[in-house]
């Protein structure tokens, strides 16, 4: 590099100032020539201040954006290396039935975060915004919080019961624990229709059972039982319930708000009517079992909506990793009005 500059010095100074300083211009027209160079270097510093406080190039700009956003959908893993694995009494086979048994800190748990990945994805926002208390994640993908409940895809077993089964023996068993936060990809339980990219296919609602030993045959009022069984065993043993209303799920995957030059710029939001129209039935049985079982309940959606839409990107960042999973951005937008919120409560 020192050798490169060197000969650029060398080469700038015999076909630029040479010819510049020496012409028969520059003889005959000194003050003219000195305005003009003078000019030039002061256009070169205002150029120069520009590209810097516009943070570089519009591509170099988006090259940037672009990685951030790549980190968005990628990078929601690394919350993990700031949690710790339970120290709860679970045995290692109670703890085989559940995806992840974290907690936030050493010592006792006093709030529990229970579901499934939809509880996960709310945890990294509560390791940054909750430093009171010790929270505890237990979760099992694709099991929402319902008692006595059979939740599966077609073609798998039901791994769901025993799973929520040792969560309750848990928290049954920690009396350090007073609170717990029940979440879930509530309006795919009670649905057959396909929405979001990420729950079709082999995945798809109307291949998805939601089952109970009882007469009840619809999803609706499986999900309603299984619930109200879950909060009446909660209350029974004096802790306080919470129902966590679901964010928003997404009718197309994040990469569409990722931006390419000289493509067609595409919509990153969907509707809050198309929300509150995705969720209606789900959100009148947490409203109804917020009423009948004394308990509370948050719902997000007037954090990541305003009065018409919900967007996927805040402050440059991706609020979504896939169609229905938050990023770690979007846990943290949660988490700082849900944290105050629960504290209030």
């Amino acid at each position: 590099m020192v050798l490169l500059s060197f000969i650029l010095a060398a080469l700038t100074y015999r076909y630029i100032e040479k010819p510049v300083r020496f012409s028969k211009v520059s003889e005959k027209y000194p003050r003219t020539m000195a305005s003009a160079l003078c000019s030039g270097l002061v256009l070169a510093g205002m150029t120069g201040f520009l590209i810097r406080s516009h943070q570089g190039f519009e591509a170099r700009t988006m090259a940037y954006l672009h990685d951030v956003l790549l980190k968005d959908i990628n990078g929601f893993d690394a919350f993990r290396k700031q949690a710790l694995p339970c120290r709860t009494a679970l045995n290692e086979s109670d703890l085989k039935k559940m995806t992840w048994c974290l907690q936030s800190r050493e010592g006792k748990p006093q709030k529990v975060m229970w579901g499934d990945s939809h509880a996960e994805h709310l945890f990294p926002g509560i390791l940054a915004f909750d430093k009171d208390h010790n929270w505890l994640l237990l979760e099992q993908s694709g099991c929402p919080p319902l008692l006595h409940v059979a939740s599966y895809w077609k073609g798998s077993k039901d791994k769901c019961e025993a799973a929520n089964n040792v969560i309750l023996k848990t928290i049954m068993e920690t009396p350090s624990i007073d609170t717990v936060v029940l979440a879930s990809l509530g309006a795919f339980y009670i649905s057959d229709d396909d929405y979001a990219p990420a729950s079709q296919g082999d995945f798809a609602a109307n291949r998805h059972y939601l089952e109970k030993d009882t007469a009840k045959t619809s999803k609706q009022a499986v999900f309603r039982e299984g619930l109200s069984e879950t909060i009446d065993a909660l209350k029974k043993a004096g802790k306080k319930v919470v129902l966590f209303q679901d964010t928003p799920e997404i009718p197309f995957m994040p990469e569409r708000c990722i931006h390419r030059p000289l493509a067609p710029q595409k919509t990153c939001s969907i509707s809050r009517e198309e929300v509150t129209a995705r969720q209606k039935t789900y959100a009148s049985i947490l409203e109804t079992l917020k009423t009948q079982k004394d308990v509370l309940l948050f719902s997000p959606l007037d954090v990541v909506c305003n009065d018409r839409h919900c967007p996927l990107m805040m402050e440059q960042h991706l609020l979504y990793r896939d169609s229905h999973h938050l990023s770690l951005k979007g846990s943290a937008l949660i988490a700082e009005r849900f944290v105050p919120w629960l504290k209030r409560a």
